[in-house]
C-alpha cells in the first residue's frame, strides 16, 4: 500500500499538463492555492462540483496528475474569501503556482496498519456501524457487497493519528466536533476513491471539497477543518 506525501517541488511538466487539461474542458474555472499547498479548482459560477456531470472532464484532469500534484475541487455555493482571490485557469501558470506554494506529491512507502477508533462521537446514517472493526480485504479476495475505505482523523494538523476507522461507500460520516486534518486510504485495487469533506455537519451546507485517491494507496494529509465526509468508489473508464 503506497502512501503519498506533499513535496515542496512541483514539476513544471506535471503542472502544465494539468493546466492545459483544465483549459481544454471548455468550462470556466478559477484556481487558488490553500495554506497547505493544495491547488484548488473552483467553478467561476456559484454551483456544486459534479465529477459525474459538468465536471467530468475536470475529474479526468485530476486523475492525470493524481500521484504527482496535490489537487482538489471545491463547491462555490457558499461565499468563501479564498474564492474571491482565485484567478482564472486561463491566466494560471506554473510560475504562479510555485509563487503561491503549490505542492507536488511523492510516494514514500507505507503507513502502519491499525483499526483503532478515535474518541470523537459520530452521528452516521442508518447503515452497518462504520466505526466497527472489520477485516482488511486481501488482494486476491473477491469484492464485497459493501465497499469500504479507511479514514485517519486527527484533532491536530499533520495527520499524526495512526488509528483508522472503517468507512462505507455512500455513507455520510458526521461528527459532533471537528477534526483539524484527515487522510483516507483506498482499499480497492481497481476503482478510484472519490472523497468529499465538509466544514459542516451532515455532508451538506456547501463548501464541499472533493479530491480523488488512486486505487490501493493512502492519500496525502488534508489539513482542513472537517466535521463530515463521504466517499464513493468510482471507475475511471479512460484509465483502463
Amino acid at each position: 500500500m503506497s502512501q503519498y506525501i506533499k513535496t515542496s517541488q512541483l514539476d513544471s511538466q506535471v503542472s502544465q499538463t494539468f493546466l492545459d487539461c483544465v483549459k481544454r474542458t471548455g468550462v470556466e474555472y478559477n484556481l487558488y492555492v490553500d495554506e497547505g499547498g493544495t491547488t484548488v479548482v473552483v467553478p467561476a459560477e456559484r454551483r456544486e462540483i459534479d465529477f459525474h456531470g459538468q465536471d467530468q472532464e475536470l475529474f479526468d484532469c485530476i486523475i492525470a496528475v493524481i500521484d504527482r500534484m496535490d489537487v482538489a475541487a471545491e463547491s462555490t455555493i457558499e461565499p468563501d474569501e479564498n474564492h474571491d482571490s482565485a484567478i482564472s485557469s486561463n491566466s494560471t501558470t506554473h510560475e504562479w503556482l510555485e509563487e503561491q506554494g503549490a505542492s507536488g506529491l511523492a510516494a514514500v512507502g507505507t503507513r502502519p496498519a491499525s483499526t483503532g477508533l478515535s474518541n470523537h462521537t459520530s452521528g452516521m446514517d442508518s447503515s452497518p456501524s462504520a466505526r466497527s472493526k472489520i477485516a482488511r480485504r486481501g488482494n486476491n479476495e473477491p469484492r464485497s457487497g459493501s465497499l469500504h475505505y479507511w479514514a485517519y482523523l486527527d484533532d491536530y494538523p499533520g495527520c499524526g493519528n495512526v488509528n483508522s476507522e472503517a468507512s462505507f461507500d455512500g455513507t455520510c460520516h458526521t461528527y459532533a466536533s471537528a477534526f483539524a486534518s484527515v487522510q483516507f486510504e483506498n482499499t480497492d485495487d481497481t476503482d478510484y476513491l472519490e472523497m468529499g469533506i465538509w466544514p459542516h455537519h451532515g455532508c451538506s451546507k456547501g463548501n464541499e471539497r472533493k479530491f480523488t485517491i488512486k486505487p490501493g494507496t493512502l492519500g496525502d494529509c488534508k489539513t482542513r477543518t472537517t466535521y463530515s465526509f463521504k466517499g464513493w468508489h468510482v471507475r475511471c473508464a479512460r484509465c483502463l
